[in-house]
């Protein structure tokens, strides 16, 4: 690998949020002043190399260059070939599982778990003779081209319920999802009577809400914001589940955490706070926008924000569908070049459009109601 330093007056950088992981190409290179460098921009890439992203690489942020005269991040193994070795072949190759699951047994760390060079350079590789690499890189992309023309349909259709379920959640968020009931007290009275100081923002959000609804920050809504211990556990031998962003999988936390357990002695000693259950907790770095319910008492690292609803005000549900459909919102709010990170004052100040508690149970209510339609959908075309 070579290092180097950005010239001139702009260069292009490429970080891994530039990766496409679905298709595993270079998409977006930031255009960036050469005075605003990021410190890590100093891997020299040049075309036909291939990228590694060495942080979470399970998450398979792997591409090939396509162009000369990027300069890469120092996140990234760049593999650049030598005459023994086809460069699509490489690519193929550092995409396998054989190679990515393998790495991952390397990986250290619990924020951002990664793996480092010499990891990738005693890594043992299959490297057949040349002429076989390149038969090798036609046949995976005949086959790729045949896989792609029948799976282009069931493709669109999963596409069609990703938009459908954002498209549920927006309706949602708006009051467009479920019937107005004006019999309803509206959320600004309850909020009142709970806070009479409350005064709703001049800087509004959401001006299309009906008019029983009221727009607040999370912090009216709220009784805590538990943020987490940054240090991780030195053992695990206890009976409280540690939570990681690995174990989030759906809407409910659950038993797939007793893998890590720290004792009552240890989070005294580190000071770390216990969310109880009902507690929805938001990924406030890394993968921003994963969250999930607690459904028994665990302590979460570093990437978790936990929110307790004030169940006068809000179900924890609707806040967690709330937070489902904001993670595009979040990414834009959030702070970092490398890993976006959201402060606990960003989360306390968000807005939230809130309806009166019975319409948030039917909200809830219609919103599953639809996610079972489309999961059996899915379910039909799994293979």
């Amino acid at each position: 690998m070579e290092s180097t330093s950005p010239q001139g007056d702009f260069f292009d950088y490429i970080d891994i949020d530039a990766i496409d992981n679905k298709h595993n190409v270079v998409t977006e290179p930031k255009h960036l002043a050469v005075k605003n460098a990021p410190s890590r921009a100093t891997r020299l890439v040049r075309k036909g190399d291939i990228l590694f992203s060495m942080v979470r690489p399970y998450l398979r942020n792997i591409a090939r260059v396509e162009s000369d005269g990027c300069i890469a991040s120092t996140g990234f193994y760049v593999c650049r070939c030598s005459n023994a070795i086809d460069s699509k072949f490489c690519y193929y190759l550092m995409l396998s599982d054989y190679v990515v699951e393998g790495l991952n047994q390397h990986m250290k760390g619990d924020n951002s778990p990664s793996i480092n060079n010499n990891h990738i350079t005693s890594w043992l590789y299959p490297i057949p003779p040349l002429a076989e690499q390149r038969r090798i890189c036609d046949s995976i992309d005949s086959l790729f081209s045949t896989v792609d023309s029948f799976g282009t349909e069931q493709l669109l259709l999963h596409d069609a319920i990703t938009l459908c379920r954002t498209k549920i959640l927006d309706y949602a968020i708006h009051g467009k999802l479920v019937p107005q009931d004006p019999t309803d007290e509206p959320s600004i009275e309850v909020l009142r009577r709970i806070n009479p100081n409350f005064q709703p923002s001049d800087n509004l959000h959401y001006d299309d809400i009906p008019n029983n609804w009221v727009e607040c920050a999370l912090s009216d809504v709220c009784t805590e914001f538990i943020v987490p211990q940054r240090d991780k556990p030195k053992k695990f031998d206890g009976d409280i589940p540690w939570c990681r962003i690995e174990d989030i999988e759906g809407k409910y936390l659950n038993g797939s955490l007793s893998n890590r357990l720290v004792s009552r002695e240890t989070i005294a000693e580190m000071n770390m706070r216990i969310c109880p259950v009902g507690t929805v907790i938001c990924s406030c770095s890394a993968s921003i926008g994963t969250q999930a319910i607690v459904t028994k008492p665990c302590c979460t690292n570093q990437t978790f924000i936990g929110l307790v609803c004030n169940p006068k005000l809000i179900h924890n549900e609707y806040l967690y569908y709330f937070l489902s459909s904001q993670k595009e919102k979040f990414l834009e709010i959030g702070t970092g070049t490398t890993i976006k990170y959201i402060s606990r004052e960003k989360f306390e100040g968000y807005h939230i459009p809130l309806p009166p508690l019975l319409e948030q149970e039917h909200i809830v209510e219609r919103i599953d109601y639809f996610n079972s339609i489309l999961d059996g959908i899915n379910r039909s075309l799994a293979p």
